[in-house]
Order: C-alpha cells, then structure tokens, then sequence
C-alpha cells in the first residue's frame, strides 16, 4: 500500500523566548517546525497550475472623473444598496469576489488545525483570520452586486482548498434584498457562511449592515463563529469614499463558552487628536459567555497593518501582518491575490459552468480598462437580470439557488434571523458536476453561448 499523501505548511510562532523577531508573515503557532497533513482526495484530479498573475491588465482608456450630479441621479430616491454609480466607483469585482478576497489568510486555518483542541493558540488564529479580510474593504470602490444565480469557484490544490459562492437570493418587491452565501473546504477545516447586507444613511454618510455570519468546523469537531456587523461609508457624493468597520468582532469558540472580542476604534477628525494619525485601530479581549471582560491575552494593533498579541506573563508575539501594495502602487489597490480571482487559469478552462462570475462581461470590461463599453454593458445586463427576478416573483416562482438549499422557507422573514443564523446549506452537487463537466442545469445568465454563437 503507497503512503498517504501529504501537504506541508509551514509555522513562523515561537514563544520560548521574549522579545524574539519572527518573520512578517501572516502566521502564528505553536512551533515553528513544519506541519504535515492529508492532501485532500480532489487535489489528484486537478491539472497543476504554474503560475498566476499578480496585477490586472493595463486600462484601454482612462477611468472618467466623478461628478457630483450623476452620483446624485444614481441615489436619489433609490435603496443605497442598489443605487447605480457612474463607473469608475465600482472594481473589477461583484460581491461574490469580495467574500472570496476575504480567504486571502486561509494559511492561518490550516496552521490552527495542527493546534490542540480548545487552545488558546488556536482561538488566537482564527481571530487573526476573522479580521484579516477588512483590510480588503477598505478599498475606496464599490463591488458591484451579484446577480441571482451567480456563482464564483475558488480552487487552489496547492493550499488542498476550494470553494464556492453563490448568490442565493434576490427580492426587490419593497427593498433590495440580496443573500449571498459561501462553503469553503481545507485540508482539516469547512467554512461556511453567509450574508445579507442593509443599508441605512447615518448623516452625511451610510452604515452598511453587513448581517454576515461565518462558522468554522475543524475535523476534529471544534467549532468557532463569528460575525461582521457593520461598515460606515462616507464620500460617496464627492467621489472620495471611506469604509471603516464600527462596533466589534466577537469570535466565539464553542467548546470553551470563551469569546475574543475586538474591537474597532473609531477615528478622530480632531486636529489634535492623538488617535488622528492611528488608523483602523483594533483591541481585543477574552469574554465569557456573559460578554464580561476575564482574564486572558490581549490584543492590539491594526488590521490593515499588525497585530501584536500580550500574554499575561507579559511577553508579547506578532500575531499578524497584512501584506498590502501600497497605495496607488496597482490599480484598485489589489493584492496579488486580489488580482488573481477573476483570472481563467489554463485548468479552468472548459471546467466552469456559465454562471461563473469570471464570465461576467461588465466585470471583464472594468478590469480591462473598456470603461465606457462597461457602463453600457452594465446598465443592459443588471437590467435584464433585474427583470428576470421581477417576472419570476409576479409568476410566484421566486427564483432558486443551484447548489445551496433553502433549510426553511420560514428563515426568510424579514427582521427575523438574518445575521445570526445561516439559512442556506451546501448541497455539494457543484463538486460532482464539475467533475463530470455537466452544466445542462445551470442557467447561462451572463448569455456566454449566446456571445460565442455571434
């Protein structure tokens, strides 16, 4: 019999000593040897990939200014959260690809998983990897929406993880109502999650309610969750925005009833604020299941530079740094794995079902730099699917998602559970259709034949 394959990933955390550097990398554990586990079965069949590119393409033509009054035309009268934007506001993104920009940190999953169970190591990781993804909203553009049915694969065999997003749920009979929800497999973790995002005007900027749950199960049976909360936006009428996250991130781990709390400090405008110049601030402290502050390792820093975790014998680690361009240095800001996600790799090709959000042609005209071929092909494509959704509720057949059962029709609700409990399951039918390369079911909501047979 041949041995077990075996993927490696490396630690970079070592407590023997204080005052130890350790290497900037966005990694924490408790030896820094290396960590060895099962490759996943799947991994076999996938073709190996020897690169992926790092930047987007160079724009076709220049991005157009903002201009005040048609951001106004665009919200006036309009839910924020669907209210349309001039074109150079939006990234080469939809929502979908923002929740997978969020997975950017999966190495610290993977380093969790090789810790003790109920550990406090391990809580401290998945914190680490709870707050890594803000720093990717803080882009100043807006995603643009997912369209219902609209999905987006992750696959990366090197790191033995796939996913999958879909947009699971649209409604526009009184509001925007939009439900986005996520699977995620690692070698000896599943992430599961989902969200429903509000929008309310708080003054002369708007709070975005993200209602966004993610739970985390390791193979040995311990489970964390947590939750995002909300997002303030300011500048959209000038074109200037500004996201910063409010309130705290509450990561629970089961098994103990303990929670590490952190939290965002909010900013001061004040010429002689001494917090003017500290942004996106974070804290962060152990609770037990009564919110009330216990002894524990505390956390400061900033999560979109450093985080620095203190232990009570009062040494103290670098639990995460952020690996970000700087600003201007790419377009959109993006990470090399930013501008990875919506790249059709040679193994892809042929292996993606018409839904996938790589085939969506407003987005593909953004990144390569077609601006105003975008915001025509925009305004026709989130029309007709708009259209589509609207027809489908008058005819009492609301649409359904392909790969994510509904768990109650009663979940829909409104006010009821949305961001706290997920309503949608993985089915993971997605994997065995792409196995087979059957996609007969699945709608071509972006009219990809269409476009070929022209």
């Amino acid at each position: 019999m041949s041995p077990t394959p075996v993927m490696t990933v490396t630690s970079h955390y070592d407590r023997k000593a204080e005052g130890t550097e350790i290497p900037s990398l966005n990694a924490l554990c408790i030896s820094s040897e290396p960590q060895s586990f099962p490759v996943p079965t799947w991994v076999a069949s996938e073709p190996p990939v020897t690169s992926r590119r790092s930047q987007l393409p160079e724009p076709q033509e220049p991005s157009k200014p903002i201009r005040t009054w048609e951001v106004l035309k665009g919200v006036i009268g309009k839910d924020l959260l669907d209210a349309d934007l001039p074109i150079s506001q939006y990234a080469p993104f939809t929502a979908l690809h923002a929740r997978c920009a969020e997975l950017e940190c999966t190495r610290l999953l993977d380093q969790a998983a090789q810790l003790p169970r109920a550990s406090m190591d391990r809580l401290l990781l998945i914190a680490a990897f709870a707050q890594s993804g803000f720093a990717t909203g803080l882009r100043p553009f807006r995603n643009l929406n997912a369209a219902m049915g609209e999905t987006l694969e992750l696959v990366r065999p090197e790191q033995g993880m796939r996913c999958l997003f879909e947009s699971v749920h649209h409604d526009y009979s009184k509001r925007c109502r939009i439900i986005n929800a996520w699977h995620a497999e690692g070698a000896q973790w599943t992430l599961t999650g989902e969200d429903e995002p509000t929008v309310s005007l708080a003054g002369a900027s708007a709070d975005i309610h993200l209602n966004w749950t993610n739970n985390l199960t390791f193979n040995d049976g311990e489970e964390f969750s947590w939750r995002k909360d909300t997002l303030n936006c300011s500048g959209l009428l000038t074109g200037n925005l500004m996201i910063v996250p409010k309130g705290t991130l509450n990561v629970r781990a089961h098994a103990t009833g303990k929670t590490l709390r952190l939290t965002f400090v909010e900013p001061s405008s004040g010429m002689f604020s001494p917090r003017k110049e500290r942004k996106n601030e974070i804290t962060g402290h152990m609770v037990d299941e009564q919110g009330n502050k216990v002894a524990g390792p505390t956390i400061s820093g900033s999560f979109s530079g450093v985080l620095t975790v203190h232990f009570e014998d009062g040494s103290q680690r670098r639990l995460w740094e952020k690996d970000c361009p700087a600003k201007g240095q790419r377009r959109y800001q993006f990470s090399d794995w930013d501008a990875s996600l919506n790249e059709i790799t040679q193994g892809q090709r042929g292996r993606l079902p018409p839904s996938d959000a790589r085939f969506r042609p407003d987005v593909r005209a953004i990144e390569d730099g077609r601006f105003t071929e975008a915001e025509s092909i925009k305004k026709d494509l989130v029309g007709r699917l708009r259209r589509q959704v609207h027809e489908a509720h008058k005819a009492g057949a609301a649409p359904e998602p392909r790969w994510f059962q509904l768990k109650s029709p009663e979940a829909l609700t409104p006010g009821t559970v949305e961001g706290t409990e997920q309503r949608y399951r993985f089915t993971g039918e997605y994997w065995k259709a792409r196995e087979s390369g059957k996609w007969e079911k699945v709608p071509d909501i972006f009219e990809i034949q269409c476009a070929r047979e022209e």
